[in-house]
């Protein structure tokens, strides 16, 4: 919040301070939204790839896809000719992942140089709702492979590998995690 004090004054320098004191004004002020750090294509096997993702500095607001065309109302892609099919958040709401119709034209998207611009009537916010919606356009589209051994972790910008005692795996989501090793194993990564 930002308090401004002010007066108001007539031609004749009669100032209605004299009788009341200053007015004031408060002015709550948005903080700036969450700020898009990249804009992926995930390859999760060999010559597969699977689907876009756009990762972001803190959580947002994270708002529910339940029809194809709600993605639209967020964000719009340079290439037109790409349909995006889902949209779903990763834990802690920092990262989203697009799924798209034919995922066999990613890698042509990625050498275009292909970017998401997020629009202001998505109103896609700070975790919390109170910041400025997510503008803006996203880096050009990049990939990520994670070998056997190394996990994306929900909102991660890259891979990583699992600490002692733990294995790469998935949840019941189909999300990266680290998960510990089975007994009667050594837990070598």
């Amino acid at each position: 919040e930002i308090e401004f004090k002010f007066d108001a004054c007539d031609p004749y320098d009669a100032c209605a301070s004299s009788y009341s004191g200053l007015a004031s004004a408060i002015f709550h002020v948005l903080p700036v939204g969450p700020k898009i750090q990249a804009f992926q294509v995930v390859i999760e096997d060999v010559a597969h790839y699977n689907f876009l993702r756009v990762v972001f500095d803190r959580p947002t607001s994270c708002p529910t896809f339940v029809e194809s065309s709600e993605i639209s109302e967020v964000l719009v892609l340079s290439n037109s000719s790409i349909t995006l099919q889902t949209a779903q958040w990763e834990a802690g709401c920092t990262a989203l992942r697009l799924g798209v119709l034919d995922p066999s034209l990613l890698p042509s998207y990625v050498q275009s140089g292909v970017t998401a611009t997020f629009l202001q009537t998505g109103n896609l916010r700070d975790e919390a709702e109170y910041s400025f919606p997510v503008v803006g356009l996203s880096p050009a589209l990049e990939i990520v492979s994670c070998a056997s051994s190394e996990v994306l972790l929900p909102g991660s910008l890259s891979c990583q590998s699992c600490p002692a005692g733990h294995v790469a795996g998935t949840d019941a989501l189909g999300f990266d995690e680290c998960q510990p090793c089975p007994l009667g194993t050594a837990g070598v990564n």
